[in-house]
């Protein structure tokens, strides 16, 4: 579940929704600066099937202790790797290229920064949640082993990156209103000239403005699945559960469009 607050109440995404906006950002991925993918297919996989897992949880949606909806980042330790271990098992059978990049993506989840300059999830964790943790990702490297026979390589570790790319940009439109100041450095992925990191920057007509661009249309239309919802905190998880699956299902359009 990802929050959006908006208009005094909530805009709610199931990751699941999120992921298949990560999934049309790879499907419309390649520009004259930014290569098409390798391993397309798979990867087109990986892109829009990386959060599976919580695909039974967004069934019953939980509340927490003041009656808010309880979202990605305040996802228990014991829940979250179980879910994740979940969701990368469904990717697998599907397409084992595209479990292997779904494993990467979800161990490195508690093994590197979220953001750059924070500590990994991993660190911060302690007892019971550190030890789950630590099994999780033993678990994941052990399957990124057997899928690779060996460790990833370079366009694993390359598919990786592109996946990170777009999961922060649907986040970036899920996390908040694209309004001027919206704004976030995507992380850094390959092109013939090296690395470059892409600046996604939201204007208020709804439109996020991407440089270097990395689309092969341009102007190009995008849409997510969206609950909206008039209130912020329900008295208990129930009600909470009962205003979600009455919702209003709305979905939110957006422009990703060049500088120029």
């Amino acid at each position: 579940m990802i929050v959006q607050e908006r208009d005094g109440g909530l805009l709610l995404f199931r990751q699941t929704d999120h992921a298949l906006l990560s999934g049309a950002f790879a499907t419309a991925w390649g520009s004259g600066t930014v290569p098409k993918l390798e391993h397309r297919e798979s990867t087109l996989v990986a892109a829009a099937r990386h959060d599976d897992g919580w695909a039974g949880w967004e069934l019953a949606p939980k509340a927490d202790e003041q009656g808010r909806p309880v979202d990605f980042i305040h996802m228990p330790v014991a829940e979250h790797v179980e879910l994740y271990r979940r969701g990368i098992d469904l990717v697998e059978a599907e397409d084992a290229y595209a479990g292997l990049l779904v494993s990467m993506h979800g161990e490195r989840l508690y093994t590197r920064p979220f953001e750059p300059g924070m500590d990994p999830r991993i660190e911060r964790l302690e007892g019971d949640d550190l030890r789950l943790a630590k099994a999780y990702v033993m678990h994941e490297r052990k399957r990124q082993k057997r899928i690779a026979g060996g460790e990833p390589d370079g366009e694993a570790e390359e598919g990786w990156r592109l996946l990170q790319v777009w999961d922060r940009l649907s986040l970036l439109v899920c996390m908040q209103p694209l309004r001027e100041g919206t704004s976030r450095a995507l992380p850094p992925v390959g092109t013939p000239e090296g690395d470059v990191k892409i600046e996604a920057h939201a204007t208020d007509r709804g439109e996020l403005i991407l440089d270097p661009y990395p689309f092969g249309d341009d102007p190009c239309r995008f849409s997510v699945a969206a609950t909206s919802l008039d209130a912020k905190t329900w008295d208990d998880v129930a009600a909470f559960r009962r205003a979600f699956r009455a919702g209003v299902q709305a979905v939110l359009e957006f422009t990703c469009r060049s500088r120029h």
